[in-house]
């Protein structure tokens, strides 16, 4: 009699949750998306701040203060290798090794003031990015690009690879003025750019990956596709055009038996429409959630491709 009551006191419960769920399942849904980090902003009116107010993360946010006048990047191209197995300048590096390369590349446009005075890649947020690091194995060697070029805040790849589109594509130049950076393809480096893309028998997405913004403090990013052209949203909902999008990425040893990068974030996709046209993304970067997507960003990072 006794295990015939909670039988049916269990099923008036679990009727009562699933008119609760039913219900409020928007909120629920809001619940969980704050719970793991990934924002669904379905329009651009939304209050940010309102609806993910609890999403913002308990750390140390430097004072951005643009450097206005007009500087070149030079990237690092010789740490990293475009081959998978190729050898790296940073393998079997052991923890301090690793930390003091890192530090030093931040170090080379300090005055740019993109990333916090006292940066270390182990402490504070950014430990997130590195501490599943196994220091003295090999690295793949395209991922290594990211390590050697901090000041690549947004770097491309093809939606299912790791490898930066600039690393095959070298010629492209990469400036600071202000709060706009730009990465800029033309003629040739264009070409490549298209045909890159067009590899693998795979013209379709693209993947957007900004571990060296959150890196920086920078770690809320959004493709304004007002300002942009002849890009669209990727298959995946939500995405990075439709909504705010967040990613810090993660370096391990992964399948390959060497230190890589992931996770496979199908939000941060998207495609270009039209090849061998002109192309320009237009994205903008955060320290903070923004109060609508139509804002301004801390930093706006332009790539633009010049056939």
């Amino acid at each position: 009699m006794k295990n015939d009551k909670n039988k049916i006191l269990l099923l008036v419960l679990l009727l009562v949750l699933a008119f609760l769920v039913r219900k409020n399942s928007e909120n629920i849904s809001e619940f969980f998306n704050i719970l793991i980090k990934s924002p669904d902003v379905r329009t651009k009116n939304t209050d940010l701040k309102t609806k993910y107010g609890m999403q913002t993360e308990r750390r140390n946010v430097h004072k951005y203060i643009p450097y206005e006048k007009k500087v070149v990047i030079t990237e690092d191209f010789f740490t990293c290798n475009e081959f998978p197995d190729g050898k790296t300048g940073i393998d079997y590096f052991n923890r301090d090794e690793f930390v003091k390369f890192r530090i030093g590349k931040v170090k080379e446009y300090a005055f740019l003031n993109v990333f916090p005075k006292d940066y270390h890649p182990l402490k504070d947020y950014h430990s997130r990015i590195y501490r599943r690091i196994t220091f003295g194995k090999r690295w793949l060697g395209p991922t290594v690009f990211y390590i050697a070029n901090p000041y690549n805040l947004i770097v491309l790849t093809k939606a299912n690879h790791v490898t930066p589109i600039i690393l095959e594509c070298k010629y492209a130049k990469l400036t600071y003025e202000g709060r706009t950076v730009k990465q800029v393809y033309r003629g040739s480096a264009a070409k490549c750019w298209f045909d890159f893309i067009n590899s693998y028998n795979e013209y379709e997405h693209l993947r957007l990956q900004m571990v060296n913004a959150y890196d920086a403090g920078f770690i809320f990013t959004h493709i304004d596709k007002s300002k942009s052209v002849n890009i669209e949203e990727g298959d995946y909902k939500p995405n990075i055009i439709t909504s705010l999008f967040s990613q810090s990425s993660f370096y391990h040893v992964g399948k390959y038996g060497v230190n890589n990068i992931s996770p496979m974030d199908r939000r941060g996709w998207f495609k270009v429409k039209r090849p061998y046209s002109y192309t320009k993304i237009f994205i903008k970067l955060w320290q903070k959630i923004p109060s609508s997507l139509e804002n301004d960003g801390d930093i706006n990072y332009i790539i633009e491709v010049i056939p």
